[in-house]
């Protein structure tokens, strides 16, 4: 059961394909998936509320893109990097459709 909903951030921030991934079909509960990869960049100065941490399973999703079609889009996490000298904050994401 899904717990409450969080936003953590609103905001620019870029959502790129990974072109490497060719996108995998799996099945899940019965039915053909693809998944493809992609990397969600957000502004390092992205505050995380108190005790709240962005872990694999947890959700993006694309509110307004300039790709008409990547908006409603809902990437899951699969990794998050962290780095002390980074420029942006990089989640590695899979869209699940």
């Amino acid at each position: 059961m899904p717990g409450a909903r969080t936003t953590l951030y609103e905001g620019r921030g870029r959502v790129k394909r990974v072109m490497q991934a060719a996108g995998d079909h799996v099945s899940a509960a019965e039915r053909r998936v693809s998944l493809r990869d992609y990397e969600v960049h957000l502004p390092w100065s992205t505050p995380l509320p108190p005790d709240v941490l962005v872990t694999p399973g947890s959700q993006v999703e694309v509110l307004e893109s300039e790709d008409a079609r990547m908006v409603g889009l809902i990437l899951w996490v699969i990794g998050v990097a962290y780095s002390d000298q980074a420029t942006a904050w990089r989640l590695s994401t899979e869209d699940r459709s």
